[in-house]
Order: structure tokens, then sequence, then C-alpha cells
């Protein structure tokens, strides 16, 4: 029927011609004079750098070719040699057009050029001639344009002066916005009471000193400091004296730790860290006891001539850069350590080492606040393939328009033979707690399997998004803790529109993990602008 259709089409007026091919090439309708029949194979010739189809008389013909339904395509062929003619053809029209074009503006210019000179001519003459002091007229036109002369000069002079005046005030609200800016940005990253980084500059201060000494196989310090007592202050001075006792105290800080990878922060209340590089620990540690004297000794000033006495209870922690990217993880053990420096009397300094015959565990990672969007995540039963495909195609079909990058992550169990263990739909739905904003989805293929669906803008990401729900799953289900993995896949959305294709790679990454080892995922990057 459709064949048909194209048939009962009047194409003899027209140098196009059309040709229809099924999947696999074989030509359904040819228009005749192409030397094709039915069911010929259709190819094309690779020529010039471009695709052409040439029939069986030697003409080549370039081509548009459109997919409909069924894998069939249509292609309109039109002869290369009338296609050129009609080029040749307009251009030499356009030439003409141009030329008319070129010699009318001539023609137009030297005749007004002529209106203007002559009146300027006949004036020059007549005052060389000395007509001008005769003949009122004459004079009365040179006056004129001495008048028109200093008016022209006089308000291009205003002009100049007025644009001159703009372009200052364009600069001075410039220099004043980006001030306001700078001001912002100050706000946003500094301490108000102490001038010091906040907890939002000292992540990302962190990330970058982190990845600095984990590419020279350094260990950082965190060191988490408390002032003890700062509530006796608080009652007999008030709170604001106590404030300036915690200003102060954030001074002594201050040049105490001066180097310029030094991270000082204020975390609130009485509470400060910092995060160092240890290059020798015993050296680095005598001087953090020896600045832990220093406050203890120090007079700090609350105003009004007033001078106060105060002691720090300091907790620390030492360990490979590698051992965690995240600061929090760094803080909860400092932040334990100095919990126990304060029950052990105040005033002190107690640190824990990771090394290899003392490791300490990494804890978990809860999702910070900042983090956590809108819960519009979508969790998929396993009986609902059409939507977890139709997720799947939304989702890639938004980042190849915008040029993202699309991971596909499947958490299973190595074994499938255990009857009595299995991932629990709870659990899995629980992963919107990580994969929460309004593109991600996590589906449950069956009781051994696990489904996510996410963008990431780095490899990096996508790493961390796969540690951390492969955490919440194993903090979930213990049980499971010897068997879970994962396999992924990060690509740009381009890559395949076959979903099957993506969840393959996810297959046969989770081959390759070992049961023993330590790193239970693996994930192939088919793209080089996300590492």
């Amino acid at each position: 029927e459709r064949i048909g259709r194209f048939q009962s089409f009047d194409l003899s007026a027209e140098n196009n011609r059309v040709v229809m091919t099924d999947e696999r090439n074989n030509v359904l309708f040819a228009s005749p004079g192409l030397g094709l029949s039915v069911m010929d194979n259709f190819g094309l010739t690779r020529a010039g750098g471009r695709d052409l189809f040439i029939d069986s008389d030697g003409n080549d013909y370039s081509y548009a070719a459109q997919e409909i339904s069924e894998g069939w395509k249509v292609f309109v062929l039109h002869k290369t040699s009338i296609a050129l003619a009609n080029v040749l053809q307009h251009f030499i029209s356009l030439f003409i057009t141009l030329g008319f074009i070129t010699v009318a503006a001539v023609l137009v210019s030297a005749r007004f050029a002529i209106s203007l000179s002559v009146p300027i001519t006949r004036l020059v003459e007549n005052i060389r001639d000395g007509k001008a002091s005769d003949a009122t007229p004459e004079s009365l036109d040179v006056d004129e344009i001495h008048a028109l002369y200093h008016s022209y000069y006089d308000n291009k002079r205003r002009i100049e002066y007025q644009q001159q005046y703009l372009e200052e005030q364009v600069y001075r609200r410039s220099m004043d916005l980006l001030e306001a800016n700078n001001k912002l940005s100050r706000q946003a990253y500094t301490d108000g009471l102490t001038g010091l980084d906040n907890v939002r500059a000292m992540s990302e201060r962190f990330s970058q000193l982190r990845s600095l000494a984990h590419r020279n196989n350094g260990r950082l310090l965190v060191l988490h400091i408390d002032i003890d007592y700062l509530s006796r202050i608080n009652d007999t001075y008030g709170h604001d004296k106590g404030d300036q006792c915690i200003k102060s105290l954030g001074e002594v800080l201050r040049h105490c730790f001066q180097r310029d990878y030094d991270i000082l922060a204020r975390l609130g209340s009485d509470e400060f860290v910092v995060i160092t590089q240890v290059f020798d620990w015993d050296v680095l540690s005598n001087y953090i006891d020896v600045c832990r004297l220093k406050i203890e000794s120090s007079a700090l000033p609350i105003g009004a001539g007033r001078n106060v006495n105060v002691t720090v209870s300091m907790g620390g922690f030492v360990a490979e850069a590698g051992w965690s990217q995240y600061y929090e993880d760094w803080l909860q053990i400092a932040s334990q350590t100095m919990q126990s420096a304060k029950q052990q009397g105040r005033n002190c300094l107690l640190t824990r080492e990771d090394n290899p015959r003392n490791k300490i565990a990494v804890p978990s990672v809860a999702l910070a606040s900042r983090d956590i969007e809108q819960h519009q995540g979508v969790f998929i039963e396993p009986l609902h393939d059409g939507l977890l495909n139709a997720r799947f195609e939304h989702l890639r079909s938004s980042l190849s328009r915008s040029g993202g990058a699309l991971m596909v992550a499947k958490f299973a169990l190595h074994s499938h033979d255990a009857d009595d263990v299995g991932l629990q739909r709870g659990c899995c739905r629980d992963l919107l707690q990580i994969f929460r904003r309004g593109y991600d989805t996590v589906a449950m293929l069956d009781e051994q399997q696990c489904l996510v669906v996410t963008a990431v803008t780095h490899r990096e990401e996508a790493e961390r998004l796969i540690e951390r729900a492969l955490y919440h799953l194993l903090k979930q289900q213990p049980a499971i803790e010897s068997q879970l993995m994962a396999g992924a896949v990060l690509a740009e959305a381009t890559w395949h529109s076959d979903f099957n294709e993506w969840l393959s790679v996810c297959d046969t990454k989770l081959t390759e993990i070992e049961p023993d080892t330590l790193r239970r995922f693996k994930l192939m990057c088919l793209t080089g602008r996300v590492y």
C-alpha cells in the first residue's frame, strides 16, 4: 500500500528521483531511469569526500535520506550535473545584479558629490574675485557656513564629553558591582566573628589539599580544638565577652598555623579545626603541644581592660591522604579523640593515627543537607520494564541535547544460589536518599539485582556515588557484605540508544570483579570528557 502511494506521484516534471529501501537496503521502489529493480541492493559510493549514488549509465546523484518506521528508508536523489548547472545559473544572475547595483551606486554618488561641490566652488570663486565684499548674499553664505561649523564643533565636543562621562559612570558602577560580589564571596566563605574560614571554605580547601597530598603519597592531620569551660565565661561576663574570647583565641591560632597549606576554620560556637599536611609527625605534634601551652599562658582580652585565661582540648587524627576523600570522615575521628581528651581532664592533646598496625575504619558518610535535593527520584518495581526504558530514554535524550554524560550502575549479589539471602526491596528503595534528583531512577530487576540510572559530570563523582550506594546497602543488610558488588558504565548520552547495550556493559564489569577483592565495583568510562 505504501509503495503504491509513491507510484501514484507524478515526478515527470521534477529532477528528483525517489528510492525506498527496507531495513537490509533492498530496493522496494525506485523511480524510472535509475537502472534499479525491486529487491536490488541499494549502495552508495564514496567520492570526493562525500557519499554519492551512481546509476548504470554513470550519472552520479547527491541524496537526502529519511528513516521511517520498521527500518525503511526513503532516499531523494538529485543529479549532480543539474545541481551544478542551477548553481552556475544563480551565480551568473547574482553577478549581473551586483554589477548593476554597483554602477547605479557610482552614478548616484557622483550626482550627489556634484550637487554638494558646485555651491562651494562658486563661493570660493566669488571670494577669490573680490565679489564677497560687494554682494550681500555671498557674505551671508560665508557667515552661515562659519556658524554651522562652530555649531557642529560644539555639538561634537558635547557628545564626546557626554560619552566620556557615561563611560566613567559605567566603569564606576562596574567596580562597585565587582566589589559587592567580592564582599559577598568573602562573607560566604568567612566566619563572621573571627574572620577565619567557615565550614564551606574548609570543605573546598580540604578537597584541594587532600588531592595534592594524595598525588604525593602524603599524610594529613585533622585537629579538632574546643575551649574548656567557655560557659563559665558566658555566665560570669556575658555572652558578648565570650564571643570576644573566641575571637581572641582565633587570632592566637592564626599565628600558630600560618603556613600556606594550613587550613584554619571555625566550626561554630567554641570549636575550631586545623587541617594540614604531615611531613614529620613527631615534630608537628610537639609544635601543636607548644601552641596549646601558649594558649594556656596567654591572657585573652575580652574588652573593658579585662583579660581571661583559657585552656583548650585538642583531638587529632593522622592518616594517609587516600584514607577518605570526605572531610566528614576525618572530622568524626578527630572529634571522638577530642572528646576523649575532655574526659581525661581537658587541657591536653590526644591523637590517633591510622597505620598498618592500627587500621581505623572509615565511618559512614551521611549525605549532608547541602547535598540533598527535593525528593523527586523514582523507584520502579520489577514488572515495569516499559517504564524503566521510558525513563532511560527520556534522560538520554535530554542529555544528548545538552552534551551530558549518563551513568548506569547495576548492584548485584555474587552468589545467585543463595535461597535465604537477597536484596531487600525496601533497602533498594532507600537508595532514593542518595539518588533523589528528578531525573534519577532506582529499579529492582529481581531479588538479586538493583539498577540505578542517573546523570553525572565527571568520573570521580560517579565513583563516589557508587561507593555511597554500596555502603548504604551494606549498612541496611550486613549479611550480604561478602556477595554485594556493582558494575557500571559511564558514557556520553549519545554513545548508544539501546538500553540493553548499557546493561550488557554492566554485566560484563560484574563478571570482572574477583570475589575476595576489596574494591567491590568496576566502572567502564567510555568518554574522555568526564575524566
